[in-house]
């Protein structure tokens, strides 16, 4: 049937007005343009259900069929298309028989049926804000504290100076009972963060058990934006610098660089070398990793391998490539003693990811002492995939391979020198290498003498906080 033209619209239009009454020319207008709405939105939702099926089809590291990815969608749409009907006319043809209130939720469990497919836990599943918390370090609607889950609640681990949890209070080792009336015993770790998070200036009313006194408290706690320290830095006795990275995020490098020359006018001269302390780091953007990375190596010195699906070579990152974020160090006297510098990179069980990248492409030039215990082998790069509304999903896209060849993931990075730290008193492991508050017990710290140690003796037992 041919779609008439705007001027003969027109024409119809005031016929009908001048036969109707004019409220119900006016309400049949309004069906022909809910109508109208309808279809481009059930449109614009089967379009993006269908991108996001091949998407995942294209480059899931694992590997799925797009019937497996469809059937989920398809039974919360409540059809069942033929195997031959290509799934954008399967997609567009339901959800045009949809009402238009309900085509931004039917979308979503549509979408969240393909997704289920891949069989992802609730963590993957997130909001652009999550994602800028995650690729950032600021937290928006945050308490600013990091926990442990327990099977009785969640226990204080640390607290980011100055962030409402510490103001109000909260402080290491006390055991969260219940958030807004909601109890936490025996949640997992993204459920209790979820119950931590809401609007910025939002009260959380928190119970607690407060390990000091063994006393039961509630306190109102303001959610607001809270900024994570990325870096810390510390002038170690006889030269050294000490850095902490706590995560590999977008722009941090540029901090990286600044606390670098930042130590190095506090010693008036040439450091004697560097500790980097990547213990409580988890990785970030691998991009990011390598950036940094690329100050202590040489130019074209290869830094990770991602690989996909059947060990397919997707890209190769080198140092200082320009498709790398690029540290500026305007000082290339400077510049060339990053890259001669003595180094030591201090690792653990939490480090991950984009961290264990830099570890062991450092390890794999011979350009640092790796100090520690064997890293998390968290070596599969996630990458979102925008769903509907403003969900996305992160999936499995490569895995990263060191530069020697070897996979990270499952395999991790072992250190060359390791490291048992003595149990901490308070049972909840040891806070060494925490960004949450200034480093005050360096001087206690294995890791840190034992990695000057192992290049000069003499420093070791000199240092002092």
């Amino acid at each position: 049937m041919p779609i008439p033209s705007f001027e003969r619209s027109q024409r119809v239009g005031r016929g009908m007005a001048a036969k109707l009454p004019l409220a119900l020319f006016f309400a049949l207008c309004a069906l022909v343009s809910n109508a109208q709405e309808r279809i481009v939105k059930g449109i614009d939702a089967a379009n993006a259900i269908s991108q996001l099926v091949g998407n995942i089809e294209r480059d899931y590291l694992y590997g799925i069929d797009e019937s497996s990815l469809l059937t989920p969608c398809y039974s919360a749409l409540a059809i069942s298309p033929s195997p031959s009907t290509p799934r954008i006319e399967a997609l567009k043809d339901a959800f045009s028989k949809i009402p238009e209130r309900d085509v931004g939720l039917s979308a979503e469990l549509c979408a969240r049926g393909v997704a289920s497919a891949l069989r992802l836990s609730p963590r993957a599943f997130v909001g652009y804000s999550e994602l800028q918390a995650m690729t950032g370090r600021r937290f928006p609607g945050s308490l600013g504290t990091s926990f442990r889950s327990r099977a009785d609640g969640a226990v204080v681990i640390s607290t980011i100076d100055e962030s409402p949890a510490q103001v109000a209070g909260l402080a290491r080792g006390d055991l969260l009972l219940d958030i807004d009336g909601r109890a936490l015993a025996g949640l997992s770790d993204a459920e209790v963060l979820y119950s931590f998070r809401g609007d910025v200036g939002s009260n959380a009313a928190v119970r607690f058990l407060h390990k000091g006194s063994g006393e039961t408290r509630s306190v109102n706690i303001r959610r607001a934006v809270v900024t994570k320290p990325l870096v810390r830095s510390h002038l170690l006795e006889g030269g050294w610098g000490y850095l902490a990275i706590g995560a590999m995020q977008e722009f941090g490098y540029h901090a990286v660089v600044e606390q670098l020359q930042a130590l190095r006018k506090k010693h008036g001269q040439k450091l004697s070398g560097l500790v980097i302390d990547l213990r409580t780091n988890q990785g970030g953007i691998l991009e990011a990793a390598a950036g940094t990375a690329s100050l202590f190596l040489k130019v074209g010195e290869p830094v990770v391998e991602m690989r996909g699906r059947n060990d397919a070579v997707l890209k190769k990152l080198r140092a200082n490539d320009l498709s790398l974020p690029r540290p500026r160090v305007t000082a290339t006297d400077f510049a060339t003693e990053l890259k001669e510098m003595p180094l030591a990179v201090l690792v653990s069980e939490s480090t991950a990811s984009g961290a264990e990248a830099f570890a062991a492409a450092l390890q794999d030039a011979n350009r640092a002492v790796i100090v520690g215990a064997k890293t998390a082998g968290a070596g599969v790069v996630q990458n979102p995939m925008p769903m509907v509304g403003r969900v996305m999903v992160m999936i499995a896209t490569s895995q990263m391979h060191r530069p020697s060849g070897s996979a990270i993931h499952g395999n991790g990075v072992l250190p060359d020198q390791a490291i048992e730290y003595p149990p901490s008193p308070d049972g909840l492991g040891s806070d060494f290498g925490s960004l949450d508050n200034a480093p005050t017990n360096l001087h206690l710290d294995p890791a840190i003498v034992r990695a000057l140690a192992s290049f000069n003796a003499k420093v070791a037992p000199a240092l002092r906080p």
